[in-house]
C-alpha cells in the first residue's frame, strides 16, 4: 500500500509543477522506474504482496486498487506507454475486483500500520478491514480505469 501512496504523490507533484521545475527530471524518472518496479513484482493474479516482494508478508488488497490508479493516471499524463502498462493495469483492477466482495467491499485490507524499516513488522498485520485506504483506491482503480478500457 505504501508504494501506492507514493505514486499517487509523485503523479500529483508532475501534474503540479511547471515543465521546467528543476525538480521534474527526478521526480519524473522516479515514478517511471517504481511502475517499471511495480510491474516486474506483480503477481499473475493482478496482485501484490503486503511487502511487495515478500510472500511471507500475505496479501494486501489495497496494492492492486493503488497500482490500476497510478498505471492509469501515468498513461493519461503520457508519462509510460500505454502498450507497455495498461495490460498490467487491467490485471491489477481485474485483481482487485476479485477482492472485492458482494457488496463491493474490498478485502484483504491491512490494519493502520505504523512505519518500520523490519519487513517481518508487516508478516502479522491484522487483515479483513472495512476501511477509507481501501475503499478509496478501489473507487479510484475503477473511475480511472473506465476512461481506459
Amino acid at each position: 500500500r505504501g508504494q501506492g501512496w507514493s505514486m499517487l504523490g509523485l503523479l500529483d507533484v508532475l501534474k503540479n509543477i511547471s515543465e521546467e521545475h528543476v525538480a521534474r527530471p527526478q521526480i519524473l524518472a522516479a515514478v517511471q522506474k517504481q511502475i517499471r518496479r511495480m510491474i516486474e513484482l506483480q503477481r499473475l493474479d493482478g496482485r501484490w504482496w503486503c511487502v511487495v516482494h515478500e510472500p511471507d508478508s500475505g496479501e494486501e488488497g489495497s496494492t492492486a486498487a493503488f497500482m490500476a490508479t497510478g498505471f492509469a493516471r501515468a498513461i493519461k499524463m503520457d508519462i509510460m506507454d500505454k502498450s507497455e502498462v495498461l495490460p498490467h493495469a487491467i490485471n491489477a483492477l481485474a485483481g482487485a475486483l476479485a477482492d472485492t466482495d458482494k457488496d463491493g467491499h474490498l478485502r484483504n485490507v491491512t490494519a493502520a500500520v505504523m512505519a518500520s524499516t523490519r519487513p517481518s513488522h508487516y508478516v502479522h498485520t491484522p487483515r479483513g478491514f472495512l476501511v477509507p485506504w481501501g475503499q478509496g483506491p478501489l473507487a479510484l482503480a475503477i473511475c480511472e480505469m473506465d476512461e481506459l478500457v
